[in-house]
């Protein structure tokens, strides 16, 4: 018996196929359709002669949250099933992948990939040092003797990235090392998560053309093999030599216990380990505020307004005694496109990473919903929980503390959209 298994492509097409237990022994006539009215397939994929698959285009971008049916006819026998694309969606890898250091001393990664405001992605990345011949030599007895406890160098680091980002940064490069970059991408939270990533793309390499150690490397490489042996041979050398060491130590080291005396015990000296004396701790170290904090909370949710209107604001309270902080104790009210408009100040003005918010949850603005979309109360204190987690990820960050947008966003009653950017110093 056949069985249909349907995704959806890079948001182009839908590639339904039957062939999963083999080819089937007869040609099958398939018919497909976001609605109950399915129409034939009109561009199959064969497998020697056999329809094998289908590719029927993805015209509608929200048409996946529907329910898509699939027929399978041969003669009288008809095989009807129903699927769930929601979740089922692979896109292609990035293109357009480029890297290249910036003005500001940072290695930076960019790429190209479709609907970009519903696509989140991760990057990863390997550092391959490019050191000289002789500090290789070194450096391998040193990994001889303690490589039990190290982790290796090599394996790729993986970051995410956040929905609509499509650069990564690498701050500081070394200029001796060759760094060997790839990105791959899915369909992200905000517009209905899909369980699939796509491949990886083809790696982009980057190396400082200032660095003379490549030219090094090459000219000596013939040397490694050798190295390898005069290490080898250089640690079974040293550890014989401890180990005789070891062994005349024991077998010449008369064993001597000096006695103390009863009056000199209680005498400290150079060597006395005894603990120091320390401060007996009052109620007031016990109980009083400590020396900095920053607490930020996120609470009392309101939801005004009537019909395309109608949105929901978030008490934000901050409390702390850090003096780059002119008000030590504030609150304000925002709503979800304040917390949005900070996050994109501090990406374009800061240097640091910022984290990402909660999704915007397009799938509850969709029409005729069985419950209250954006404004049922299970997702408003979802969203409060990850606005507050949010705002203090950013607020405890020490170079986030310096911008003006995150002052203005926490201290002042409203938000100045046409405000000049700048540091806060005190």
């Amino acid at each position: 018996m056949v069985d249909v298994d349907c995704s959806i492509v890079h948001l182009e097409y839908v590639h339904c196929s039957w062939n999963q237990r083999g080819a089937p022994e007869v040609n099958y006539t398939f018919y497909s359709g976001f609605s109950k009215n399915v129409t034939e397939c009109t561009t199959y994929v064969l497998e020697k002669g056999t329809n094998t698959g289908c590719n029927q285009p993805y015209e509608d971008i929200t048409g996946r949250f529907n329910i898509f049916t699939t027929k399978l006819v041969h003669g009288n026998n008809t095989l009807t099933k129903e699927h769930d694309l929601k979740k089922k969606v692979k896109l292609n890898p990035p293109i357009n992948l480029t890297v290249q250091m910036g003005s500001d001393n940072n290695l930076w990664f960019f790429w190209n990939q479709t609907s970009t405001n519903c696509v989140e992605s991760e990057v990863q990345y390997r550092a391959n040092n490019k050191i000289s011949e002789v500090r290789f030599f070194f450096l391998f007895i040193l990994f001889l003797c303690t490589s039990p406890f190290l982790t290796p160098s090599h394996y790729p680091q993986v970051s995410k990235i956040n929905i609509g980002t499509q650069s990564y940064c690498i701050n500081l490069p070394s200029t001796t090392s060759r760094y060997e970059l790839q990105v791959r991408s899915k369909i992200g939270t905000s517009c209905g998560e899909s369980d699939f990533w796509s491949d990886w793309s083809e790696p982009v390499v980057w190396a400082s053309t200032n660095s003379t150690v490549i030219s090094t490397m090459n000219s000596m490489s013939v040397w490694t093999p050798v190295l390898y042996v005069l290490g080898t041979l250089t640690l079974l050398l040293l550890v014989m030599m401890l180990l005789h060491h070891e062994s005349w130590f024991d077998a010449n080291s008369p064993l001597v216990v000096q006695k103390l005396q009863p009056d000199k015990m209680s005498e400290p000296s150079v060597a006395d380990t005894r603990r120091l004396n320390s401060k007996p701790q009052d109620l007031t170290d016990a109980y009083g505020p400590p020396s900095n904090f920053l607490e930020i909370d996120v609470y009392d949710p309101q939801t005004v307004g009537v019909g395309r209107n109608r949105y929901t604001t978030y008490e934000v309270r901050m409390r702390t005694n850090l003096p780059i902080f002119k008000l030590k104790d504030s609150c304000v009210r925002r709503r979800y496109r304040d917390f949005e408009w900070l996050k994109n100040e501090l990406e374009r003005d800061s240097k640091i990473v910022v984290p990402s918010l909660p999704g915007k949850a397009l799938k509850r603005q969709l029409p005729f919903r069985g419950d209250d979309g954006l404004f049922d109360d299970s997702f408003i204190e979802e969203r409060r929980l990850g606005l507050e987690q949010f705002i203090n990820r950013i607020a405890g960050h020490p170079l986030a503390q310096n911008e003006r947008c995150l002052h203005m966003f926490l201290q002042e009653e409203s938000i100045d959209r046409n405000y000049i950017p700048g540091k806060v110093r005190h």
